[in-house]
């Protein structure tokens, strides 16, 4: 039961960077129209940890054990020196609607050897949601690749949330950026490193273009199913 009847309910069931953006701009339009703000963060197929096993309380801060992991990390690659590489796969990659797509494999891994050939000394710091693509990326690059060593890759694991926390937070730390194409994650990243790290996405205009063709057939099946759900709710005639 909500204590107020005028109040902001926060609500996004998309993974930890969409519930976090959300919750913060809710935060903000509270604080600007004098109303409580209510969170409902649900489990699904794209984030399988509670508010609770991620933040203390509704100040968005992580727990202890978390900030050390976060802190010694730091201090023993000294992530400022690194470019960050956050490639989004798992259900953002899985349809042919799914945006991670366009930031394909082959275009990661071009970018990455033309700033290796621009810089023989440099590493990078890996962020992503697939084990296979972890393995894939050390592999292309040996001895070059810095991460955070991950307890699950399962996205309803509590514990896969909260590595992705961490990673998102040690991205953050971060110099320059090599994002996935329309990744709130990496637009989190840039946002907590105050929106100082320069950030490069990895697009592929042919898979861009594909996606979009996509994109615009679902919507035109999609449309219409919704049209007659509102209609028969509305007691109308689909006509």
């Amino acid at each position: 039961m909500l204590e107020k009847e005028k109040c902001i309910i926060a609500i996004n069931l998309g993974g930890i960077s969409n519930r976090i953006k959300c919750l913060v701009s809710m935060e903000r339009l509270g604080e600007r129209y004098n109303r409580e703000v209510y969170l409902f963060w649900p489990l699904n197929h794209t984030c399988g940890a509670k508010f609770s096993d991620l933040f203390e309380n509704k100040i968005k801060e992580i727990d202890e054990e978390e900030l050390k992991k976060i802190n010694i990390f730091q201090k023993k690659y000294n992530l400022r020196n690194l470019i960050g590489v956050h490639i989004r796969r798992g259900d953002f990659a899985d349809r042919k609607v799914s945006p991670g797509r366009v930031s394909s494999d082959e275009k990661f891994i071009g970018r990455m050897k033309e700033l290796v050939k621009e810089n023989p000394r440099i590493k990078f710091f890996l962020c992503t949601d697939s084990e296979e693509m972890e393995k894939k990326i050390e592999n292309e690059f040996p001895k070059r690749i810095i991460k955070f060593q991950k307890s699950s890759f399962v996205r309803t694991d509590v514990r896969a949330t909260q590595d992705g926390l961490i990673d998102l937070f040690l991205l953050s730390k971060t110099k320059y950026i090599l994002g996935t194409y329309k990744s709130t994650f990496t637009e989190m990243a840039w946002w907590l490193g105050n929106c100082k790290a320069k950030v490069e996405i990895i697009i592929d205009p042919e898979k861009e273009k594909e996606y979009l063709k996509n994109v615009k057939e679902e919507r035109r099946k999609i449309i219409p199913k919704i049209k007659r759900i509102i209609l028969k709710l509305l007691g109308r005639k689909f006509i």
